[in-house]
Order: structure tokens, then sequence, then C-alpha cells
């Protein structure tokens, strides 16, 4: 490069020797010109290096932050799927009594504390079914239904004749 700059036509196969004897024996040589311009060489080259060191640096920065982010996201979606999970196996739990209390849980307080007065009138209602679950139609009683009930069926036949 220094040669270049001097307007000297080096081949590409000179030895370090061969190339510092061809510059210092030029014409145009004059030592504190060919100090100031491999100062300058220097600066441009150890720039040049600092730089692509801060890029490099800059670019392992991003991916650790890239990688950092999706580990978040992807511990957020483990997150999200596990309570998915809780939510569709407290629904599959809760969903073979119709007469579970958290599955009809509407108005009040919902932290274990008094219920509120919505959630009242529905519990008075779920025990009045509860009682009133299983009843014969015909007359009425309690844990029989018509169709297997011994009076029923005595007063139907007496309807008939």
């Amino acid at each position: 490069m220094l040669a270049t700059e001097l307007c000297l036509a080096p081949s590409d196969n000179l030895k370090i020797i061969e190339l510092k004897d061809l510059i210092t024996n030029s014409d145009g040589y004059d030592e504190e010109f060919v100090k100031d311009v491999l100062n300058v060489i220097v600066e441009e080259r150890t720039t040049t290096v600092k730089q692509k060191a801060m890029e490099l640096e800059d670019k392992q920065k991003a991916v650790a932050v890239a990688q950092q982010q999706e580990r978040e996201f992807e511990l957020e979606k483990l997150k999200i799927q596990l309570e998915m999970q809780k939510l569709s196996q407290a629904a599959v739990k809760n969903s073979g009594n119709p007469f579970n209390k958290e599955s009809q849980r509407v108005g009040g307080y919902h932290d274990n504390h008094s219920p509120g007065p919505l959630e009242q009138c529905l519990d008075s209602q779920v025990l009045e079914l509860k009682e009133k679950a299983i009843q014969c139609y015909g007359c009425g009683t309690p844990g029989v239904v018509k169709s297997k009930c011994l009076p029923a069926q005595e007063q139907m036949k007496w309807k008939q004749k």
C-alpha cells in the first residue's frame, strides 16, 4: 500500500526486505512522509479491526437478546398450555356433576368468603332440586319414578276400570 502511495509498481511476489529497499531507494522517498503514510495505514487498519470487533459484539448481543426473548416466549407459551390443560381437566371433572358449586358460580365473592345473594339463591335452588330430584309424578313418592311406582300403577288400574 505504501509503495502504491509513492507511485511505485511492486510485484506481488516481493519479499519484505526487497519491498523496503524498493521504497527507500525510490526518488520520491521522504522519511517523514513515509512515516506519516504508514501511521495513517496503521490507524485505518486498527480502526477497521475495532469496527469489525464492535459489529461482531453487537451481533452477538442481538443474538443473545433474541434467544432470551425466544426462551421467555416459549416459557409463557408453556405456562398458557399448562393453564389450559388445568382448565380442561377441571371442566371435565366438574361436567359429570350438575350440582357442583364450582361449575355454577355466578355473582358473589370468589375468594371463599361469604357468598353473594345470587349465589345464595342458586344454592337454595340446588338443594331443592336435590330433594326433588327423583319423585313419582303419579303419587309423589320420593325416590321412585312413575313407571316403577306401585301405588301409581294401582291408581292407573283403578282409573282404567
